[in-house]
């Protein structure tokens, strides 16, 4: 999608005025070392104190996405079943690293627990009883990243309704 971005905006903008930068690491460091008018970045917190840093030598101003606490409204007439789709699909593509992906349900708690089943019946119908065996289910990044959800999980006041610890295994990151 970055790639398609790249060639829309080269396509149909002011190649003077916006230029879109694909790269990693390198090409980064090299990008925020030079003097540009304003800087956008999209993606995690920690990166963007790195982005921040480097614009403050110049006193760039700089706009951050750092990712969303996207809701997801349930209405009372709503096709459950299609919601619970929508909503799935919707939290783990690319394993929930998505700017718009969901982050909590407003559901009327009338609603809840038959949305709650649904949701369960859509995740095991596109990833099986055992996810952790589905081609279609990416494994979290590295250990790092795997150790942090898995501690979130462990340090939650709440009830884990589907998955949660059971199953976790971290020579599968």
């Amino acid at each position: 999608s970055s790639r398609l971005v790249g060639e829309l905006v080269e396509k149909y903008l002011d190649q003077d005025a916006v230029r879109v930068i694909q790269g990693e690491i390198p090409e980064t460091t090299a990008l925020l070392k030079l003097r540009w008018d304003h800087i956008f970045y999209t993606g995690n917190g920690a990166v963007a104190r790195i982005v921040m840093m480097a614009a403050a030598r110049h006193l760039t101003p700089v706009t951050l996405e750092l990712g969303g606490k996207s809701p997801v409204i349930v209405d009372d007439d709503v096709n459950l079943d299609i919601a619970a789709k929508r909503i799935i699909a919707g939290k783990f593509m690319n394993n929930g690293q998505v700017c718009i992906a969901p982050d909590y349900i407003l559901v009327k708690r009338e609603k809840e627990r038959e949305l709650v089943e649904k949701l369960k019946e859509t995740l095991k119908s596109f990833y099986g009883a055992d996810p952790k065996a589905s081609d279609s289910l990416g494994h979290m990044i590295n250990k790092n990243h795997f150790k942090r959800v898995k501690s979130l999980l462990s340090e939650q006041d709440g009830e884990v309704l589907t998955g949660g610890l059971a199953g976790c295994d971290e020579e599968a990151c």
